[in-house]
């Protein structure tokens, strides 16, 4: 369904190594609190090279999809790098909601501005799934970080 996107005609490709990827990918739940949890993360991600772009996802776990949360990307100094909020459940998984939405769009264009050609149609709706798939991978994280965490007080 989403193979005749021109978004995705340039070819990418999953990698775990930073050295031959085209964009760093980085998911930081927001388990404890902001600032910590988005340092943590930050200090892995800083250990890359600059020169690779970067896509920094915050997730705040929350039930109200009209939650007010700090701008994440004050604490991001590296170049090239996006910073976007994610609102998301541990039941529902990624909530529907505007800063969401506005997410995605940033996560799209900044794809774009990265040498993709525009797709033809409306995209945003069309890349949902590109959130859902990672608010999956940030529900997994989540429940290994808590459950280490619980872990780490009973030893």
């Amino acid at each position: 369904q989403y193979k005749n996107n021109s978004l995705f005609k340039k070819k990418k490709n999953d990698t775990h190594s930073v050295d031959v990827c085209d964009v760093i990918l980085v998911f930081c739940p927001i388990v404890s609190r902001a600032g910590t949890d988005i340092d943590a993360a930050l200090n892995e991600l800083n250990t890359c090279p600059a020169s690779k772009s970067a896509i920094f996802v915050v997730f705040h776990l929350t039930f109200d999809p009209d939650k007010i949360v700090p701008d994440s990307s004050i604490y991001v100094i590296r170049r090239n790098t996006l910073t976007v909020n994610c609102l998301f459940s541990e039941d529902k998984g990624l909530l529907t909601c505007d800063m969401n939405e506005k997410a995605l769009a940033k996560i799209v264009q900044y794809d774009l501005e990265q040498g993709t050609e525009p797709p033809t149609a409306p995209w945003v709706p069309q890349h949902k799934w590109l959130l859902t798939a990672l608010c999956v991978c940030v529900c997994v994280c989540v429940c290994v970080c808590v459950h280490c965490f619980f872990s780490s007080l009973y030893t």
